[in-house]
């Protein structure tokens, strides 16, 4: 399901138990079959954050003529759709999903966003230059409505959830909790709230997984 070698996940399973964030259980059925339970998986999101802090997230601010979250959002669907009808057909589709506390918003809101934050191919971003339009100049991330954040493993983009926004109608397509979690956990004091929401939503009380 995510793409990993037997030996990358093997691995990070035994991590994962010295460190006592899982506990392994034996599956008497079937011991070439190894499940783990989740002990605490509070802790286990919180060390995640802490972790994905110290890595910087690359990204680009654009002034796109827009004067608040809505209209943003409203601005940026109609230029993804057009992104759509345009690469219909060739091998290679636009990759984006929201992020951030839009995108947690949209998932659980605790938190009202001011500003859009979306995730994408850094290797398309000419592709957002051409529809988006922006404004030429250098805006700085906190003063902008619009930031586009490069990620760093295109599995966030085929692990995103397409969703239907209720007042809108519009189709989002919207990064997985765990990932809203850790953009909410960096975005600071404001997203602390709505990292507390995406807990709920993932809900890591203690199960069993294979």
């Amino acid at each position: 399901d995510v793409e990993l070698s037997e030996s990358t996940v093997s691995r990070s399973v035994d991590s994962l138990a010295r460190d006592r964030f899982v506990s392994l259980v034996e599956n008497v059925a079937d011991n070439r079959e190894r499940r783990f339970r989740v002990l605490n998986g509070e802790r286990l999101l919180e060390t995640w954050a802490r972790a994905s802090e110290m890595k910087r997230v690359e990204t680009v601010s654009w002034d796109v003529g827009t004067t608040d979250f809505p209209t943003t959002l409203d601005y940026f669907l109609k230029a993804a759709r057009v992104q759509d009808d345009q690469r219909a057909g060739l091998d290679e589709t636009p990759q984006w999903c929201l992020g951030g506390l839009a995108g947690a918003a949209a998932v659980n809101k605790a938190v009202e966003p001011s500003a859009l934050f979306v995730w994408i191919d850094r290797r398309q971003l000419n592709w957002w230059a051409d529809v988006l339009m922006p404004a030429p100049g250098t805006v700085r991330q906190g003063d902008a409505l619009l930031t586009l954040g490069f990620a760093s493993d295109t599995y966030l983009f085929e692990a995103a959830d397409d969703e239907i926004d209720s007042t809108t109608a519009a189709a989002l397509r919207i990064a997985d909790p765990a990932q809203l979690f850790l953009d909410c956990w960096r975005a600071g004091e404001r997203g602390l709230e709505a990292a507390e929401a995406m807990k709920d939503v993932l809900n890591l009380g203690s199960g069993i997984a294979a």
